[in-house]
């Protein structure tokens, strides 16, 4: 999210999520990677208009068990696919076509101490502020129910 001071961009936070895996956030100095304690497939959903991959189409099998979801925010009054993802051998997602994540630990970097993230660090108040800012976040983008409950994160709505 950029907020505009005097004409010049300042990172106020940005989020990324790897399917499947991590919710990652940073302030500009700091980066969080928050990991799901389950990193299996189960209640985890792709969301889409249009069932396809990379390089190929979503296999029928898959397809078998998919449901309409109601339109997001973003979907412009248009439902989308709900489709439980592929799975590998141990019952994670399918990462690119089957590769397997490594290294699914929650860790916080202090990026300008460290700009490596070689080393992480413990500190309770600057994570409970990037996981507010992550919720803020997910609530403005219409995220899922199951994304609040992978990352043991409650909507906004229902902290207050």
């Amino acid at each position: 999210m950029l907020a505009v001071v005097a004409g010049a961009a300042v990172v106020v936070a940005t989020v990324l999520l790897a399917f499947g895996a991590a919710c990652n956030i940073t302030d500009g100095r700091y980066t969080y990677f928050r990991y799901p304690e389950d990193m299996s497939a189960d209640a985890l959903y792709e969301y889409t208009l249009m069932p396809t991959r990379m390089h190929q189409r979503f296999p029928l099998g898959q397809l078998a068990d998919m449901t309409l979801h109601p339109p997001f925010d973003f979907t412009k009054n248009i439902s989308t696919l709900k489709v439980k993802p592929a799975a590998n051998k141990n019952g994670r997602p399918g990462v690119m076509e089957g590769r397997d994540y490594i290294g699914t630990t929650t860790v916080l970097y202090d990026t300008e101490a460290d700009p490596g993230q070689l080393v992480p660090i413990v500190d309770p108040e600057i994570e409970g502020r990037l996981l507010a800012e992550m919720v803020r976040m997910f609530d403005a983008l219409d995220a899922p129910p199951e994304m609040y409950q992978r990352f043991g994160l409650r909507p906004a709505a229902a902290l207050q």
